[in-house]
């Protein structure tokens, strides 16, 4: 596996790598990177969606995790309890029409804007997305 992607968190005020990692059979991986901690560097949590479609790039903020997930395009995870992440948003547009069978094709950037409740998405085929963050009412 290829390590593509961290970003750390703290959840509990304990220190979280949400890590995502390329090629197939990669994922997101939740590592506690807390030095004092007794499972500091051990893996405590992951999501997966499918062996066949790799993670790019990750971000994490508080208690979410923000996925650029290929041809599963945008993840937003809920890892308030980092050994069980729960998938709690996402925005798939991926066709095989127009695209390539490739793995790397889809979404591979993702930005977030916290104060405008925005996700921005770079996608191969289709270009850029903007998304609004908003729970659903």
């Amino acid at each position: 596996m290829y390590s593509h992607s961290s970003r750390v968190t703290k959840i509990n005020n304990k220190r979280i790598a949400v890590h995502g990692g390329e090629f197939f059979g990669s994922h997101v991986r939740l590592i506690d990177v807390e030095p004092s901690s007794p499972e500091f560097m051990t893996e405590i949590g992951s999501f997966k969606v499918q062996d066949e479609v790799s993670v790019h790039n990750v971000m994490a903020f508080g208690n979410k995790a923000y996925v650029a997930h290929y041809q599963q395009s945008v993840r937003i995870l809920d890892i308030s309890d980092p050994t069980n992440p729960k998938e709690v948003g996402r925005f798939v547009d991926w066709s095989p029409d127009g695209s390539s069978d490739e793995m790397f094709d889809g979404v591979f950037g993702i930005d977030v804007d916290l104060q405008r409740n925005r996700i921005y998405v770079a996608n191969s085929p289709t270009g850029l997305w903007i998304l609004d963050d908003h729970p659903p009412d």
